[in-house]
């Protein structure tokens, strides 16, 4: 048993890997750096679009990383999605077969309907399934889908995506100049992160293209709360404009709302993007949908007071409001404002468990299964 504990693993990670900084593409990055951190074999296959340069990283738009995935070895393959992207994930569960490696799939978040496959991509999914050695899933709805979708329960387990960050004196973490100038000016800063203004995927709850962060709803509450607070500032970063009309409509509703001086939209990328929750006064997470929020989880570990709807399960600490209420929303906020030095003083004794060892307990479980 001591000598399995001590074997170094072999694994590949398969997923986007920043730039763009996301909550999988983070929750990848801080895996793998813990993983080399630990004297394991671990690389990246980088399913993002960009070009990342950083050690072990393949990037799968180039085709020496085709070229240099043929000779690695691997114990175990992890794949990390939302679900969107099936196609690669049957992929490369065909490769592990190849390679005789096991199979691990993490679902982030869940926003693609396969109950609307056609009868052949069910049973494709099914067989996938039926080979997958584990499931990695961070709320338990999204457990339960996988279950009605044919997943064997006892090999689900429902682990939080969030890993705190590593290296974080770094310079390079530093917020841009722009954020910076527009806290100063601002009292009291809100804060909130989007990976795009429009998710145009068909997904289980039906919603298709639609406002999945919320950003309407920060909007409304910037309306609202400046009536109160002339000095508000609300920060939102968004790392896909995939929509133009989306963000042209964002503006001008706005412009329209008079509170241009009040709402910074950044699409630049954020390395330390914890650093800029650090900073505010209230983050928020006003998501229609959600898996586990890997940037909620960084607010409250540095004592930020936060706000997310009831979308999904939300940590311990959390204010939540009900899910699309923007009156609700703006109560929550406001009452933390007025009694912030309760709030902030609640957030002091919350744990927030790094789940890194989990991960590499099941790691070592499958493999030492048959």
């Amino acid at each position: 048993m001591a000598e399995e504990k001590s074997k170094k693993l072999k694994i590949a990670l398969i997923g986007s890997y920043p730039p763009p900084y996301g909550g999988v593409s983070m929750h990848v990055q801080r895996l793998h750096l813990n993983l080399l951190k630990n004297n394991n074999q671990a690389h990246v296959f980088n399913m993002s679009s960009s070009v990342n340069g950083a050690e072990n990283v393949l990037n799968m738009k180039q085709l020496s990383s085709w070229i240099r995935i043929a000779f690695l070895e691997k114990d175990i393959f992890h794949i990390h999605t939302t679900g969107k992207n099936w196609i690669w994930v049957a992929f490369y569960y065909v490769l592990s077969k190849v390679k005789r490696s096991k199979l691990i799939i993490s679902y982030h978040s869940l926003r693609y309907n396969y109950h609307d496959f056609s009868d052949l991509s069910r049973k494709a999914l099914q067989t996938i399934f039926n080979n997958t050695s584990h499931f990695i899933v961070t709320n338990s709805e999204i457990k339960k889908t996988l279950i009605t979708l044919g997943a064997n329960e006892k090999k689900i387990s429902i682990i939080p995506a969030f890993l705190p960050p590593i290296n974080s004196g770094s310079s390079k973490n530093k917020l841009p100049e722009e954020i910076n100038r527009f806290i100063k000016i601002h009292q009291p800063v809100i804060s909130a992160y989007a990976y795009t203004l429009k998710d145009a995927s068909p997904n289980l709850h039906g919603m298709g293209t639609t406002d999945m962060y919320g950003v309407d709803l920060l909007v409304d509450i910037c309306i609202i709360l400046k009536r109160k607070y002339p000095g508000i500032g609300v920060v939102l970063c968004v790392t896909r404009f995939n929509d133009e009309f989306a963000l042209k409509s964002l503006r001008l509703k706005i412009h329209d709302n008079n509170i241009s001086d009040n709402f910074l939209i950044y699409n630049k990328p954020i390395e330390g993007l914890y650093n800029l929750w650090l900073k505010s006064d209230i983050y928020v997470r006003p998501t229609l949908s959600d898996g586990d929020s890997v940037a909620l989880r960084e607010a409250l570990l540095l004592e930020t007071p936060s706000v997310a709807s009831d979308a999904v399960l939300r940590p311990e600490g959390t204010v939540v409001f009900k899910s699309q209420d923007v009156n609700d929303f703006a109560e929550k906020v406001n009452d933390i404002i007025e009694n912030y030095s309760y709030y902030k003083s609640n957030t002091k004794n919350i744990h927030m468990e790094n789940n890194f060892d989990k991960i590499i307990h099941i790691y070592r479980r499958v493999l030492s299964s048959k």
